[in-house]
């Protein structure tokens, strides 16, 4: 296809990256991203995470992958061509469009199953894509993640946390470099974030690193997590977040006050 032969023979990078763009483009529409992986185009996206000298080029390259990401066979060939180096070494980035798209590439890598655009909030199925998380974690990159959840801007930090969830999910040895690096601070932190879609994340991140490595849960109950999971069991307006913060509490060994449908489980005397 033409694209994918501008992707890997052209000696301009501008049109290279306008390439990875457009293949972008058509890795939104789930029905063709096995189209688009077969046409050869994730060696050369990969190679344009690596080569490029932009950020657009940057970008482009990795927002298609972070679509492709989402298929089994895709995250395949993501582990087949060691893509999660070069990816993760775009994390040093300063523009917040590749941020958003790497972090969500190396988050989406690791899930099984598929994260649809629409949704802010991550998606955990009860398995996770596990050679890749190992892939994490031989590059060390949640350190790098667990930076980017305290970094200035709502969609970064955001996705960073989404991220954080996916590379930790059922993975005890990325879960113990979270706490390496302080994930329970900046997660029990955004428990009182104005955004009910990252409180979500931030209790479904906590929840993944406290079940994978024992000292987070202890820190985050050092750390007042109980007292803010509380407060959103009994006030916050989203289902989603009352629920979820009733599970973690009772994983923090704390008993919930109220059930899912915010009805109370105290006995009147």
């Amino acid at each position: 296809p033409p694209l994918v032969e501008v992707l890997e023979s052209s000696s301009s990078e501008h049109a290279r990256t306008m390439a990875a763009g457009a293949l972008k483009e058509v890795a939104r529409e789930r029905p063709l991203r096995a189209y688009v992986r077969k046409a050869g185009s994730m060696p050369p996206l990969v190679r344009l995470c690596r080569e490029g000298k932009g950020d657009l080029s940057h970008c482009e390259a990795t927002g298609a992958l972070r679509e492709l990401s989402n298929e089994l066979e895709c995250k395949r060939l993501i582990g087949e061509l060691g893509a999660t180096k070069d990816v993760a070494a775009l994390l040093q980035s300063q523009d917040q469009s590749v941020l958003e798209n790497a972090l969500g590439m190396l988050g989406f890598m690791c899930i099984i199953g598929v994260q649809y655009p629409d949704s802010s909030v991550v998606e955990l199925s009860p398995t996770a894509f596990a050679q890749l998380q190992d892939d994490v974690f031989d590059h060390s990159v949640v350190p790098a993640i667990v930076s980017l959840t305290r970094h200035k801007d709502e969609v970064v930090y955001n996705m960073a946390v989404r991220a954080l969830a996916a590379t930790c999910h059922l993975h005890a040895g990325n879960c113990a470099k979270a706490a390496s690096a302080s994930a329970a601070q900046s997660l029990v932190a955004l428990l009182r974030n104005a955004s009910v879609d990252v409180v979500a994340n931030a209790i479904k991140a906590l929840s993944a690193i406290c079940k994978g490595y024992d000292p987070n849960r202890k820190e985050a109950a050092r750390l007042g997590a109980p007292a803010a999971l509380v407060t959103l069991q009994n006030g916050s307006e989203s289902e989603l977040v009352r629920g979820l913060a009733s599970d973690l509490l009772s994983l923090l060994g704390v008993l919930p006050s109220k059930d899912r449908l915010s009805h109370s489980l105290l006995l009147a005397h």
